[in-house]
């Protein structure tokens, strides 16, 4: 379900933040700090993000649709003349939990950084592409904003919905993505061309048990040596980093110390190189003299860039205004797989990661403002 609006009239959700948000004089670290004073751990105030995003373009000329898909409220920004296609900026302002940070939103400026949670992951790219798109309506430019929930649980119900929604009104041409560079040495020295698929899975074993002076030979613990050797045992093709495959979780029940148990539970992050199928790893985790038991809880294609022209010109531009990019598959899975799927090429570029999913969670004051003129010239690119 969604809902099409045209030039919305302002709503300041706080009275801290009233009166930041003018055309005239907006800047991106007070916008950021009024994202991240909103507590959208699992995409909730969605609402008040809109709210927010809504006031920081006041006076230009955009519509705006709002896509809410199991109450994760997403919004489409894009401009009220008319457009062809359409470049697109996304990002998503749902975070993780705070846990023991008691003051993870309420967002502070200090030494050269701003704390908070999500000022990394991603309220703080989200405020600089606002403003880049800002600039881009002025100018009465083809641009687009996505502003989504639900990526840090896969983006199903974010980007994953929305775009195609989006697509059957919108051309979007290009895409470009504001994830923090979690790999990242010195700012603008990354640029995400695509990434590794994820899987996660839950394994039950059930193996033979018996008393612990034995060999044992379908002992349950032994199946553990043959999931660690599986990343040794994949196809892995060049352009991407090998896959991983990690243990997260394990338990066997314990009856005694002298006795072997018969079953074994344990949780799997698979990080997956282009070369290795969801198959192939299947097929693997099934083991002659064991029932194996397998639970998918999530899985992400790897993907890369459709567009390699698109990321050369982000890399040549970037190097032009004196940085040192390099394109990077590293990190986790992203909503940038949705627009691959979608054949719409996309990057990933964004500030350095300081501690993100972490206490005391930061990001540079200088890279923010740097991005807000950077994310608007690789929009006319």
């Amino acid at each position: 379900m969604y809902v099409v609006e045209s030039v919305f009239k302002p709503i300041y959700f706080s009275k801290a933040f009233k009166g930041y948000f003018s055309i005239h004089s907006m800047d991106v670290i007070e916008l950021a700090k009024a994202l991240i004073s909103i507590n959208t751990v699992d995409s909730a105030n969605g609402k008040k993000v809109v709210e927010v995003i809504d006031s920081a373009l006041e006076g230009l000329p955009y519509k705006r649709e709002l896509y809410t898909y199991e109450g994760v409220v997403n919004a489409f920004y894009y401009p009220a003349y008319e457009c062809a296609e359409l470049f697109a900026f996304n990002g998503h302002y749902d975070v993780v939990p705070a846990d023991d940070w008691n003051k993870a939103f309420e967002p502070e400026e200090k030494d050269g950084f701003l704390y908070g949670r999500g000022s990394a992951d991603m309220k703080g790219g989200l405020a600089a592409m606002t403003l880049a798109f800002a600039e881009l309506l002025k100018e009465k430019r083809c641009a687009s904003l996505f502003v989504v929930g639900d990526e840090e649980k896969g983006g199903a119900k974010g980007t994953g919905a929305a775009l195609k929604d989006v697509l059957k009104k919108h051309k979007i041409r290009r895409a470009l993505i504001g994830e923090p560079m979690q790999e990242s040495k010195v700012f603008g020295d990354t640029v995400k061309v695509g990434r590794r698929g994820v899987f996660w899975l839950k394994l039950r074993i059930k193996g033979k048990g018996g008393h612990a002076s034995q060999s044992l030979p379908y002992n349950p613990s032994r199946y553990i040596a043959h999931v660690l050797d599986m990343g040794a045992n994949l196809t892995n093709k060049e352009g991407m980093a090998p896959t991983t495959v990690n243990i997260t979780s394990l338990s066997m029940p314990l009856s005694a110390y002298n006795t072997v148990p018969s079953t074994l539970e344990l949780t799997l992050d698979i990080r997956m190189n282009h070369g290795t199928s969801r198959e192939a790893i299947l097929h693997y985790l099934y083991k002659d003299g064991y029932e194996v038991d397998i639970e998918e809880l999530f899985y992400a294609a790897p993907f890369f860039n459709p567009d390699k022209e698109y990321a050369e010109a982000v890399l040549t531009f970037l190097s032009s205004k004196g940085y040192k990019p390099k394109s990077s598959t590293a990190g986790g899975s992203s909503d940038a797989r949705f627009f691959s799927s979608a054949g719409i090429g996309v990057v990933e570029f964004g500030p350095r990661s300081f501690n993100a999913h972490g206490r005391d969670e930061r990001v540079s004051v200088d890279e923010l403002r740097a991005l807000v003129p950077l994310y608007k010239r690789i929009a006319e690119l």
